[in-house]
């Protein structure tokens, strides 16, 4: 049976078949999404055959580390080898204003310019239309004779230490432990997930996608979703989307919720993991934003139609026309296009010193400007790529070692299968890696 990662896969970097196939594509952009040592690769190989670079930040992996062991020594470690990674691409885009203020703030800015792209959802798929009553009673949903119905709480993503579903958990059943009619749904896999087994009225449906994910969504009434460690939030856009409030962490979300509008937002304010009062402080104000929603209709009815709004401001459509835009951009200002000229005298190779020197028609004290231009140029180039094999390097060493020493869950040579490879219009070609 092939093992379960939840997410984590790491990739040791292009094979033969896939360079190959690169080659034969001839892509103009690359866009880089995952900092893996297939991302290394990428970047070494787009630098080489003179394709533009785009980089775009969607995980806080270093601070998924203050969860695990070794976090002492591996976090600085690792937070360097990202920065080396993101100082080979020209421009990342980060996907809030919240981020690229953070990551400036821990020294990213300066290795690489940082910009704007948002995200987007697929407002015909995640839609108040999937609501399914089935569905509900499927989850254990009761009506009452007076009409009203049992409340279900939804948690979506990777069941893993650092998105907090303990505080979920925990939450869920003060709330039944208080006579209130909570029932919970839990979307997704993880080594968390035996944590919900022991509950009552909360079923674990597993991994969900595409329509099915979409009718968990609409079927619920609340999100919670206490992760600090989100980049946009994909999980609470899409929540929105489907016509529900939510309870969100108030730092990295509030781009999404306004507290009392869209739902409420709570400061998480846990630095240490282990700090079992700040936890305990923190699962407090979880309990009473939640609690509000639940029991008040008017108000949970009134977040409801916000976050339809809100999400409509959100389109799968605009938000890609953005990163063709960039893509573009990222074209015009890296590639260097190469005219064809029959005459051996014009063919120099333009950082050639010698080919410099020998022009025709220039000043000899613009050669020299020239020449020590292009020298610099030059050297500036051989530091980044001595950096980037280093940086390589290291990279498998660590790699290698923490699988040996905590059994990360997968780590395998890819291929073009696990590439995307598209085309955008006006001919501009794209990898994704």
């Amino acid at each position: 049976m092939e093992q379960e990662h939840y997410g984590y896969a790491l990739g040791l970097g292009l094979s033969a078949e896939a360079r190959q196939r690169l080659a034969e594509f001839k892509p103009h952009v690359a866009h880089f999404t995952v900092c893996d040592l297939l991302g290394m690769d990428g970047v070494a190989w787009a630098r080489k055959n003179n394709v533009a670079l785009v980089g775009t930040w969607h995980s806080n992996y270093c601070e998924y580390v203050k969860f695990y062991s070794a976090a002492w020594w591996l976090t600085p470690v690792l937070r360097r080898y990202i920065q080396q990674f993101y100082g080979a691409i020209p421009t990342t885009y980060v996907p809030t204003d919240y981020m690229r203020g953070k990551l400036t703030v821990e020294g990213y800015d300066q290795y690489t310019d940082m910009q704007i792209w948002g995200r987007g959802i697929d407002l015909e798929r995640f839609n108040v239309k999937r609501r399914s009553e089935q569905l509900r009673r499927r989850l254990g949903c009761r009506v009452f004779p007076d009409g009203t119905q049992d409340i279900l709480i939804i948690w979506t993503g990777r069941l893993v230490p650092e998105k907090r579903p303990d505080i979920w958990r925990d939450v869920v059943q003060r709330l039944q432990g208080e006579g209130l009619p909570v029932k919970g749904v839990v979307v997704g896999v993880g080594p968390c997930q035996e944590m919900f087994a022991s509950i009552p009225g909360v079923t674990v449906l597993g991994w969900l996608s595409g329509i099915d994910l979409a009718e968990a969504y609409a079927s619920a009434d609340i999100l919670l979703f206490p992760s600090d460690v989100e980049t946009f939030g994909n999980v609470t856009l899409e929540a929105l989307g489907s016509g529900i409030p939510g309870v969100v962490e108030g730092a990295c979300s509030r781009h999404l919720v306004s507290d009392g509008v869209e739902g409420f937002t709570v400061m998480q304010n846990i630095e240490d993991p282990n700090d079992k009062a700040a936890y305990l402080d923190c699962v407090e104000r979880y309990l009473e934003k939640t609690r509000r929603l639940v029991t008040d209709p008017a108000l949970r009815a009134e977040c409801a139609a916000n976050a339809l709004k809100k999400a409509a401001t959100y389109s799968n459509e605009m938000v890609q026309q953005r990163m063709i835009d960039n893509y573009k951009a990222a074209y015009t200002s890296q590639v260097t296009v190469v005219a064809p000229n029959d005459e051996d005298d014009n063919n120099d190779d333009p950082n050639d010193k010698k080919s410099i020197l020998r022009r025709p028609g220039t000043h000899v004290c613009s050669q020299i400007c020239l020449l020590f231009t292009r020298g610099n140029t030059m050297s500036k180039q051989i530091k980044q790529d001595i950096a980037h094999m280093f940086f390589s390097v290291l990279a498998r060493i660590v790699i290698f070692m923490l699988w040996l020493l905590l059994g990360l869950p997968s780590v395998t040579t890819t291929n073009l299968e696990e590439t995307n490879i598209r085309n955008s219009p006006d001919d501009v070609t794209t990898i994704e890696v």
